[in-house]
Parts: structure tokens; sequence; C-alpha cells
């Protein structure tokens, strides 16, 4: 596998700030990379996760600097890989700094669907499984006793134990959330939480916070009038016990219900501050008033006892038509302001918007980004703040190869504008956009759970060597 980059510079608004870039990176396989997990450590490297190709997909995570220079990338997949799809959903840095834990999604036609949590080690970028008794040739995949696992999700580990959340479907088209606590590493996880507060329901995203762990979740939480919600678990890490938080519908019916209210995935879809907790997603309004179409929706919850603390809905509004906007990754710097990303469809076709908001609530900037060339997609799926940038990581299409390139950007705090290269950052004014204000209720409900066992089971995988040395990138 070789391995390319391109590099664009990014100026700062006004004078006298600091630049940001871009980076697309191509594997030079069959294309169609992306990255969904994104980390960065003290000594400012840079980690970023994902997929290449389809079927076989490989999952892959590439090492680079806040300098933009990206100098090493491993894939990882099944053998034989005919039929197997692996693709990283987040990474987060374990507490020592000598290692990556991420979420990894595993499919094949010999060994179905599973979920993993693996480590990988931040030098050599090798992955391995948790657990030491299973073989270096092979990692452990989890699955429900239906041969079902998908959406994986992870937490920060605090050098103890490591947590993994999946979903894996049952009978009667109802989810069946199993959380696996890891303690010791060993072959058979050391606690596990069946817990299921709903009917159709998706693990998306987590966090921890000392002994509380907090899932975002997607769920049918008015199973009389149906539709979608945002549902917030809240577990206690040491018995299982807790509470979950969720939004009341009760407006008119619709093909999809009443109204659908979606948490995003892995690094993108929550985040969390000492106090409060940032979801985003899409929200949308079946048979309402406004238009019946999907919005970036994004809430601030306090963590102590699931309060929502403000909640808003920005839908783009272009040529007289209203846009579709879904909410894909969500950051937070030290002074509570929070930066929000939509998907990539709109007005000016696949660019993706950003907004931020400040601690009360208050947009401060929205902004569309993508190529010049706007029908060459580019997506966001992954934003983290550090040392006053904003990190973005995702993917863009390349036009010379005909395939997708994965992508990272250090973009200023500022909210810049300009054409860069291949690039174009546009601020958009109060004509290009409008933000909805009519929610359902929030409220309080009680959730279910039980105590299950998931079944493991370990494939034989191929990695490939560490064949990338460092590139000289070139200028867009």
């Amino acid at each position: 596998m070789s391995f390319t980059s391109r590099l664009t510079t990014l100026a700062a608004s006004g004078s006298g700030g600091d630049s940001g870039w871009i980076v697309d990176i191509d594997p030079i396989m069959s294309g169609n990379a992306f990255f969904r997990g994104l980390a960065i450590d003290s000594s400012d490297n840079i980690y970023v996760g994902g997929a290449i190709g389809n079927s076989p997909q490989y999952a892959w995570v590439a090492k680079g600097d806040t300098t933009g220079d990206f100098t090493a990338a491993r894939l990882h997949t099944e053998s034989p890989a005919s039929g197997a799809n692996y693709y990283i959903e987040q990474l987060e840095l374990f507490p020592s700094g000598g290692g990556l834990l991420a979420a990894l999604n595993l499919y094949s036609t010999a060994n179905n669907e599973r979920s993993a949590a693996i480590d990988i080690d931040t030098s050599t970028l090798v992955f391995s499984d948790l657990d030491s008794s299973v073989s270096a040739d092979r990692l452990r995949g989890w699955r429900n006793s239906n041969y079902r696992s998908g959406n994986p999700a992870i937490v920060e580990p605090d050098g103890t134990d490591v947590w993994l959340i999946y979903s894996g479907w049952t009978g009667s088209n109802v989810g069946n959330y199993l959380l696996n606590h890891s303690g010791s590493y060993g072959p058979n996880p050391a606690y596990n939480e069946n817990f299921t507060v709903y009917s159709t329901q998706y693990p998306r995203s987590a966090v921890r916070d000392g002994t509380n762990i907090f899932v975002g979740c997607t769920a049918g939480i008015d199973p009389g009038n149906g539709g979608y919600g945002n549902m917030i678990v809240k577990l206690r890490s040491t018995d299982g016990a807790g509470l979950a938080r969720g939004l009341s519908y009760s407006s008119n019916g619709g093909n999809y219900g009443p109204q659908q209210t979606q948490i995003s995935h892995g690094n993108g879809g929550m985040v969390q501050d000492s106090t409060y907790l940032y979801t985003v997603g899409h929200h949308s309004l079946n048979g309402s008033s406004y238009p019946q179409i999907d919005n970036m929706h994004v809430m601030k919850i306090r963590k102590s006892d699931l309060a929502l603390q403000w909640q808003k809905k920005i839908g783009e509004y272009r040529g007289g038509v209203y846009q579709y906007l879904q909410g894909e990754a969500i950051a937070v710097d030290d002074n509570g302001n929070v930066y929000a990303a939509s998907d990539n469809n709109g007005y000016i076709g696949q660019r993706p918007k950003i907004a931020k908001y400040n601690s009360s609530g208050t947009l401060q900037w929205f902004i569309e980004f993508g190529q010049t060339n706007g029908s060459n997609e580019t997506s966001i799926y992954a934003m983290k703040v550090h040392n006053d940038f904003l990190y973005m990581a995702g993917r863009t299409y390349d036009t010379t190869a005909g395939n997708y390139n994965g992508m990272i950007v250090k973009f200023p705090l500022d909210g810049t504008s300009g054409t860069f290269g291949n690039y174009i950052i546009t601020q958009l004014t109060s004509s290009d956009y409008v933000e909805l204000t009519n929610y359902s209720s929030y409220t309080t409900s009680s959730g279910s759970y039980g105590s299950a066992t998931p079944s493991a089971s370990a494939a034989d995988i191929s990695q490939a060597n560490n064949a990338f040395n460092a590139e000289n990138f070139t200028s867009l």
C-alpha cells in the first residue's frame, strides 16, 4: 500500500492570527477512504481512523501532527478478505499515553457482525486485542446471541477498565443493547449490562465522567405515536444502575411518525466538559407548519440530573428552499463555545455547514466548507478543539483518482473564510439559514435493565506492514 497526501494552508481571518490547513490522504488502494475517529495527544500527535475500500473494506489508522505532516498509516482486515468489511468508528487515548483505544466494526460473510474494542500502538500503529490470551493475529469481536452487532462506541479509558457499547438485534425487531465492561481484559467480560429502555434503540455515542457513563441513543420513545428521539442513558459503572431521559412526542403522525430526532455516531455525536453534555444530530417535524425536512439539532444537557439547558435547530434556507441538514459532529472549547458540523447536502451541493454557538446557545457564526466544485463531496464525521484550533476528520472527493480520500482539517476558531486551493469557506448570512424553535417537551423516563452474556468470536486477520516513509507534500 502506498501513501500520498496533499496539504492546503488556510489563512486566519484578520492579521496576526495563526493559519490552519487541510490534508487529504490517498491510500492508493481501491479508494473510497474516510476517517470517523479522531484523537490528539498532549505532544500534538494526531491520530485518525476509518476505512478504505468496498468489500473488502479495510480498517485503517493514520498518524500525523498539528503541522499537517502525516507520515504513517496501517490497515487491517480479515484473512481471507473477500466479503470482509472493517472500519474504525471512534478513537480514544489511554491515559498513560501508551496507546489508542479504538471502537472497531467488523463484518464478514464468514463471521457475521461483530464489534470490538482494540488497542493500537501509537508508535507502530499495530492493532492488538485487549485480551492477552488471544493470539497476535486475531481480534475478539463481540455480538449478541442472535449473531448481530453494530454501532460500536467506547468511552475514554481511565486506566483500569474499558467499556464497549454496541447494539444487537434480537427477535421481534427489538434492540438488545449490550454494555461490556472488560476490566481484566480477559477472555470473558467482567461486567455486562443489557439495557433496554424502549423498543427500536440504537446506541450511538458515549462518554465517561468518573463512575458515570452517558450513552446517547436513538430510540422510539413514543410507541403510541411513532417517531424517534434522543435518549440519554446514564449508568453507574459499578452496578449498572441509572436513569434515562428523552424527548416526549405528541404531534400528529406522518410517514415516519410525528417527529424524528436522532443523534450522530462515535466521536461525532456527543462530547462533554466538566458540567455538561453536548449532542448533535438531526430533528424534523412531520406534518407541522415548519418544513418537513431534517435540521441540524444541538443540545446542551446538565450531567448531574440530565436537565436540558438549551437546544437549537438550524436549517439552510437558500434559493427560496429549505435544504436538508443533519448534524454529524460536535466539539466544545474551554469557554463553553460549541461547534457543530452538518452533513454535506445543501444548496450548492456537497458542502457541510459548521455552526458556532456560545455557552448560552447564541449563534456566533455559520459557515459552509467544501470544494470549490460543489458537486465534489466533502464530509465531516469527527471534531475536537485542541490548543485554540478546531480539528475535523472526514473525507473528500479526489477528482483525479475518481474516489474518496481521508481528510483532516485544522480550522481557526475565528471562522475564517476565503478560497484555498480547491477548497472554499463561506460565511453564511441570516438570509441563508433559519433557526427553528418548535420542540416537544423534554421529560424523564425510567428504563429497564437486566444481565446478559454476549458471545465472542476471534477471526483470522491480515495486517499490512507499515511501509510509509515521510512524505513530501505538494500544495493544492
